[in-house]
């Protein structure tokens, strides 16, 4: 169980966010192909239960990353 924070083509802008989100839980930044396109995603986690990852979801939209959502991976 992970929040996703958000998916960027650029690298080093899925760094910036990571390091800026390293506060709020254990940060990583993953590589995902979606067709031809790679992408970046920052997800924290991962987390045990479902009320870890809610508080953690939370503390990231507060932060200014409404979009973010709970990941099953």
């Amino acid at each position: 169980l992970y929040v996703q924070a958000g998916a960027f083509v650029r690298y080093p802008n899925a760094v910036q966010l990571r390091i800026r989100l390293a506060r709020v839980a254990p940060a990583q930044v993953t590589e995902a192909r979606v067709g031809n396109q790679k992408y970046f995603r920052v997800r924290l986690g991962p987390f045990q239960n479902l009320g870890d990852a809610d508080q953690a979801l939370a503390k990231v939209a507060a932060s200014g990353y409404p979009r973010a959502q709970l990941i099953v991976d």
